[in-house]
């Protein structure tokens, strides 16, 4: 299956919107289904963009390693960037 066929598409920092997104589509399959939830595994400290992650692990490992690791990830960024479009287009 390609990403683009999925009938939801789950980002993480757009969780509670995944989340309301997954409900409404199982909804239509699933009068009654309850889809409350709480956050069992959540960093306190963690930083809230993806951006700004980005940020303090470039601060942690320098530029050069960071690079690298930029582009070892370059297709994993790129799959991320495009669900982003999809969930946004939905």
């Amino acid at each position: 299956m390609r990403v683009f066929e999925l009938s939801i598409v789950f980002i993480v920092e757009l969780f509670d919107d995944s989340i309301e997104r997954m409900k409404k589509y199982l909804s239509q399959h699933f009068e009654n289904i309850d889809v409350n939830y709480s956050i069992a595994n959540r960093s306190t400290d963690r930083r809230n963009t993806l951006q700004e992650r980005l940020e303090d692990v470039e601060i942690m490992l320098g530029p050069d390693l960071y690079q690298e690791l930029l582009d070892k990830n370059a297709l994993d960024m790129h799959l991320y960037d495009y669900a982003l479009k999809l969930f946004s287009s939905k």
